[in-house]
């Protein structure tokens, strides 16, 4: 190989040793990205599951039907509309896909779903309702809906998500916070 790299004589000797020079390296250059390691992402966690979510409508519509007060505070779609909520909806406890799985939704009242969602709600005190967290959210749907309450499922709803490269896992249930469970009692007393 010659000292000088000079493209006037040879210019086959001075571009062989590089990448692509003969044209047939570059096409498949982009194959090696598409493997379980990949350079962007790096390795996958373990216990990863690639899954689809499952799109049904009328299957949320059913469900629905068969929940008729909000699983964190208590009160009903009646008792909603009477203190100037908007009614009940339904919370897609993972939201990645938003799949319409009995066991990814909650059924809850629109002040406790804003709150869910992280906005600021006032309560009446002046003050503002305490932040839910997924794994308050994971304690009413254990409390509620145990049959429907699927953690193997949530965790790999969980684990398909958007996330950087940190691995976190599906948080454990955590009961609600005081407040909640006083508002509870309320309304399933009176």
């Amino acid at each position: 190989m010659p000292t000088k790299k000079r493209f006037v004589n040879r210019p086959e000797v001075v571009l062989s040793d590089h990448l692509g020079a003969e044209g047939g390296e570059l096409l498949n250059r982009r194959r090696g990205c598409c493997g379980p390691i990949c350079r962007k992402r790096g390795p996958r966690p373990v216990g990863y599951v690639k899954s689809r979510p499952v799109e049904d409508q009328e299957a949320v519509r059913r469900w629905a039907e068969n929940h008729d007060c909000c699983q964190v505070c208590g009160i009903d779609e009646h008792k909603a509309r009477w203190v100037h909520i908007t009614g009940l909806q339904t919370h897609h406890i993972i939201k990645a896909g938003r799949s319409d799985e009995p066991c990814n939704l909650l059924r809850v009242c629109e002040r406790c779903h804003r709150v869910i969602e992280g906005e600021s709600v006032p309560d009446e005190q002046g003050g503002h309702w305490p932040r839910l967290t997924l794994a308050h959210v994971l304690y009413c749907k254990l409390e509620h809906d145990p049959q429907q309450y699927d953690p193997d499922r949530l965790t790999v709803l969980w684990r398909n998500r958007p996330r950087t490269l940190d691995f976190d896992p599906l948080p454990r249930p955590e009961p609600l916070p005081d407040v909640y469970i006083a508002e509870r009692v309320q309304w399933l007393s009176g």
